[in-house]
C-alpha cells in the first residue's frame, strides 16, 4: 500500500544521510534511507492510524509527523541530534498527535523494526509490567504499509470488541 504524504521536506542526498550517520555513529536500514532521500521527513499522511497491542488488547494512535535529518527550506521539523539511552539502540523517527514517539530499532536482533513509545514512562520493552514501548512492524516499509484510514481503523476496532 502506498502512503501519500500531503507535506514533506525532501529531497536530500545520499551524502546528507551518510554524513548524518557518520556524525552519530549509526546506520539506517535501506528502506528508511530511501524515504529520507525522497522526503526527509513528512506529515499529514492520507493513511494516519496505526494499531498496536498491549497484553492482547488492540489500541490505535495517529501518525502525526515523521522526522527529517536535515533542516532545509525553513522547515521547523525536529532534528535528531542529541543521543542518550535509549538512542544508542533506538532512533526516534516520528511522533503521534500527543507526546509519544515512533522508534526504529538499531539493534542487530531486530534492526529496522518500529516500536511505539508511550513516553510518559521510561523506555522499556523487556519488562512486561513496566513496558512502555510496543512492537509495531518489522521494518519501516511494513510500518508504512500498516497505516490505516480512520474509517478502516474504526471498522477493525469495532470488529475486535
Amino acid at each position: 500500500m502506498k502512503v501519500i504524504f500531503q507535506e514533506h521536506y525532501g529531497p536530500i542526498t545520499e551524502e546528507d544521510i551518510t554524513t548524518f550517520e557518520t556524525a552519530h555513529n549509526l546506520r539506517f536500514p535501506q528502506d528508511y534511507r530511501d524515504f529520507l532521500k525522497k522526503y526527509n521527513g513528512a506529515f499529514r499522511p492520507d493513511r494516519e492510524v496505526i494499531h498496536y497491542e498491549i497484553r492482547g488488547k488492540r489500541y490505535g494512535t495517529f501518525l502525526n509527523l515523521l522526522f527529517g535529518i536535515k533542516e532545509q527550506r525553513g522547515n521547523s521539523i525536529p532534528m535528531q541530534s542529541d543521543y542518550s539511552p535509549p538512542w544508542n539502540r533506538f532512533f526516534p523517527i516520528g511522533i503521534d498527535a500527543g507526546p509519544n514517539s515512533f522508534e526504529m530499532s538499531l539493534r542487530e536482533a531486530d534492526f529496522g523494526a518500529i516500536y511505539f513509545w508511550e513516553n510518559s514512562q521510561p523506555f522499556e520493552i523487556n519488562d512486561e509490567e513496566k513496558q512502555s514501548a510496543f512492537f509495531i512492524a518489522s521494518s519501516f516499509t511494513a510500518f508504512l504499509d500498516s497505516l490505516l484510514t480512520i474509517k478502516e481503523s474504526k471498522r477493525i476496532m469495532s470488529d475486535n470488541e
